[in-house]
């Protein structure tokens, strides 16, 4: 990712693949810890999000949850008898197999969750289809005699409670819903300083799986960004001609009813216009991205 500090480009590697779209915003601060290898200079490990330090390293992730288990800060796995990395099962692999004090196998699969907004925690922040893949595995491994585990750790230590992202993927929290036999948790980590876990004030936090439910629906708002890439002039129905210099433009709109289909609607070019926004979508303005918000009600003011 592109850098700057004091006035000084820096390029720096970001182990992270997520979206961070709360984070990648000009003036946003991140740390950096020197690399050895590699062709960049600089590792990104963590930023700063409402006054809080979110570690970024998702590399780290297994390791962190590793050292929680030898410490026996996880209760269910408390005196383990063994903790075994990167194991296969079907056509998937699992970051862990732990065998506790009863010879009893968990297989366990560790997401980072970094996306934490006003204290609610959210997994996934991007659609991801390896992750809808595992929970269905998981489900499979425990008629295969496995006790099945997904621990979310979450690097953000304001969350105080945990929610499916409905929003930007609800395949996923549909799975998570009907996953009868998977143990979830949610871990909240406490970093004192970007680099530095006190890991013991780790801690369990609530799932709101009941939001979910009530607000899972193929409903709700959504916004449009938008790009002009020339000062052009249109004729939007009946409001008459229109200027429109050239930049970025965000159009907010909501549908209660389907909402998967407006948004194909905005990106057809072969519709009839109906709404203002038809006049200008999918051209001349092009659209760069799509934000949804799966809710009952109409937020759109």
């Amino acid at each position: 990712m592109d850098l700057e500090r004091e006035n000084r480009k820096i390029q720096a590697y970001l182990p992270n693949t997520g979206r961070m779209d709360e984070f990648l915003i000009p003036g946003n601060t991140f740390f950096l810890v020197p690399q050895q290898s590699g062709h960049l200079r600089y590792r990104v490990i963590g930023t700063l999000y409402q006054n809080n330090h979110v570690f970024l390293d998702t590399m780290k992730m297994n390791h962190i949850f590793k050292n929680l288990v030898r410490s026996n800060i996880l209760a269910e796995f408390s005196n383990a008898l063994s903790i075994q990395s990167e194991i296969s099962f079907l056509d998937s692999r699992f970051d862990f197999l732990i065998v506790d004090y009863q010879n009893q196998q968990n297989l366990v699969e560790v997401k980072s969750c970094t996306l934490c907004h006003n204290q609610v925690a959210m997994f996934p922040d991007a659609p991801t289809a390896r992750g809808r893949k595992h929970l269905l595995t998981l489900e499979q491994a425990a008629t295969n005699g496995y006790r099945v585990h997904v621990y979310y750790l979450v690097t953000n230590y304001s969350a105080s409670t945990f929610l499916p992202n409905l929003h930007t993927d609800p395949a996923y929290g549909e799975i998570f819903l009907n996953c009868r036999k998977i143990n979830f948790k949610v871990v909240k980590l406490h970093f004192t300083d970007p680099v530095t876990l006190a890991a013991e004030k780790s801690e369990e936090i609530r799932i709101r799986d009941i939001d979910f439910r009530q607000n899972s629906f193929n409903k709700g708002s959504y916004l449009l960004l938008l790009q002009n890439d020339g000062d052009i002039s249109i004729k939007i129905g009946a409001l008459g001609w229109r200027n429109f210099p050239a930049g970025y433009y965000v159009y907010v709109g909501s549908a209660l009813h389907s909402l998967q289909a407006r948004l194909k609607r905005h990106s057809r070019h072969d519709k009839r216009k109906h709404w203002h926004i038809d006049y200008i979508t999918p051209n001349p303005m092009r659209i760069l991205r799509t934000w949804t918000i799966r809710r009952q009600d109409r937020i759109e003011e």
